[in-house]
């Protein structure tokens, strides 16, 4: 069975020497990044098992700076992500862990630097032991967008009717009640088979 690949994404090159002996002496693979450009080549040109991504990619000085997080939004899709900071706040806890519109968090787990490297390989090592979750496929996405297409035309079509009130013709009550039938449906199954 061949080792587990983790992408190490920092700016700082003293903490990626540090994690990467520490990483390897675990055992796994390691491939590192300095910059969120070089590691989109890397998550593009290799197959890649978890990234730990540092919160503050560009300048550890700016509070404001967050390209990790949005890195890791990106990432996420194909591989667990680790957030790893050494600025912790409740703000990007959240914002890393919330789950999204699709129902995704950016991350998979948060883990401050301060709490050390035998931390952050307990982290990667749970992650890595859990069962892969599949990305979403995108026909989700596409059904997603089709049903709030659905449900707002359903509403126009509503206020429509109700406007024109006695004086609509028969087409357009089709349309409506088809509309109508259709977000019935759509809540009806919904109801009986949630998602997991």
């Amino acid at each position: 069975m061949s080792k587990k690949v983790i992408l190490m994404v920092d700016n700082s090159v003293e903490f990626l020497a540090t994690g990467v002996e520490y990483v390897r002496a675990a055992g796994f693979s390691v491939l590192t990044a300095a910059t969120p450009d070089e590691a989109r080549q890397l998550a593009r040109r290799k197959r890649i098992d978890l990234a730990v991504i540092d919160l503050r990619l560009l300048n550890d000085d700016n509070p404001d700076d967050a390209t990790g997080l949005f890195l890791a939004a990106e990432l996420h899709p194909r591989m667990k992500v680790i957030l790893n900071t050494g600025f912790a706040n409740v703000k990007s806890v959240l914002s890393a862990l919330r789950r999204d519109d699709l129902g995704e968090p950016a991350a998979d787990d948060y883990i401050e630097k301060a709490n050390g490297q035998d931390v952050l390989i307990a982290g990667i090592k749970r992650l890595c032991a859990a069962p892969a979750t599949p990305p979403k496929p995108v026909a989700s996405r596409f059904w997603q967008i089709f049903r709030l297409v659905l449900a707002v035309l359903t509403i126009i079509a509503v206020i429509v009717l109700v406007i024109l009130g006695i004086s609509w013709n028969n087409a357009y009550a089709i349309i409506v009640l088809i509309l109508t039938g259709l977000q019935v449906i759509w809540a009806v199954v919904s109801l009986l088979w949630p998602k997991k």
